[in-house]
């Protein structure tokens, strides 16, 4: 199944992306409440962020879930390989 059709792992996503935003607006909470003038503007660009982060996270798993495809096709063709070197000769093979 290709990655970006994965429906456990888009569901595992949101939940981290909403997880994350909630950090942040408690962060954010917490700064104002500081009333820390200097530190605002950070916070702010900190949640702009969130498109890039999704894109390293989607980037970054993606490459996970393909190097983890590619393994197990090495696997499957190791196993075929030995299944084809395990097998019996021909009946009429046998006396030659």
């Amino acid at each position: 199944m290709p990655f970006e059709r994965s429906e456990k792992f888009q569901a595992v996503l949101q939940r981290a992306v909403a997880r994350r935003l909630a950090f942040t607006r408690h962060v954010d909470e917490t700064v104002d409440a500081l009333g820390s003038p200097g530190t605002r503007a950070g916070v702010k660009d900190y949640i702009k962020g969130s498109d890039e982060l999704l894109s390293a996270i989607k980037g970054a798993a993606s490459t996970l879930w393909e190097k983890y495809w590619s393994v197990q096709e090495t696997r499957r063709r190791e196993t075929l390989a030995q299944l084809e070197a395990l097998k019996w000769r021909p009946f009429h093979a046998i006396g030659a």
